[in-house]
């Protein structure tokens, strides 16, 4: 019941995004955290960002997007599975620690798009504040 009342009370503001970013970037560190936990494999990770959040999607996405890419193009780009791996496991430890991406310039996303590792979008911090607007 409450959690209905608060996703039409952000709906209403113009900021009910902010639940899909959250519930966006949580499953993406989740799967960072699997992959650095080898319960799942670079390819596994780099393709399930692509086909589950999207380019559309959180903007920490998109590093692991063009890196499923880069193994999709690897017969013709001579990129070797070890380089993948290395880059996928800098990227997503760059993600878990807060760190800006190694890869942020090469991106197909604008430049000026702000990463949530940049500037960070929490619902927990919306969650502090709803109190007060009660």
């Amino acid at each position: 019941m409450l959690e209905g009342l608060v996703e039409a009370t952000m709906e209403e503001l113009g900021i009910a995004e902010l639940l899909v970013a959250d519930r966006q970037d949580a499953a993406l560190r989740a799967m960072a955290r699997r992959f650095r936990a080898q319960r799942v494999t670079a390819r596994e990770f780099a393709n399930w960002v692509e086909n589950h959040i999207g380019i559309e999607g959180t903007p920490d996405a998109g590093v692991f997007i063009e890196l499923s890419d880069m193994y999709d193009e690897a017969d013709y780009t001579g990129v070797t599975f070890e380089e993948f791996e290395r880059e996928v496991t800098e990227e997503a430890d760059a993600l878990l620690s807060g760190s800006p991406s190694l890869r942020r310039d090469t991106l197909r996303v604008a430049p000026n798009t702000p990463s949530t590792r940049e500037q960070p979008r929490s619902l927990s911090a919306l969650r502090r504040r709803l109190p007060r607007l009660f």
